[in-house]
């Protein structure tokens, strides 16, 4: 986390975080993940579901209390998070 009374100074100060940890993770052996770029990825996509489908996951987000989209954002991680963790 970065924080600064400009937009500049908060960038400068997240980038020295980031060296920091990178640094304190690698002082004492632990792994440093290599970046992840999603460039070319808006993180937006359309489908087409049948109508039922639609109205069974609308009342399940209702029952959760939250959006429709962030129910399906959800349970899509759940679901390739397990694809990931059985691989």
């Amino acid at each position: 986390m970065g924080d600064g009374e400009t937009e500049a100074a908060a960038i400068e100060d997240a980038q020295s975080a980031i060296a920091s940890w990178i640094e304190t993770a690698e002082k004492f052996g632990d792994p440093v993940p290599e970046p992840n770029c999603a460039a070319g990825y808006s993180g937006k996509f359309v489908t087409r579901i049948p109508k039922s489908l639609h109205m069974t996951l609308a009342e399940l987000a209702h029952r959760e209390g939250v959006s429709l989209n962030q129910f399906v954002l959800t349970k899509l991680a759940e679901a390739v998070g397990g694809n990931r963790a059985r691989k």
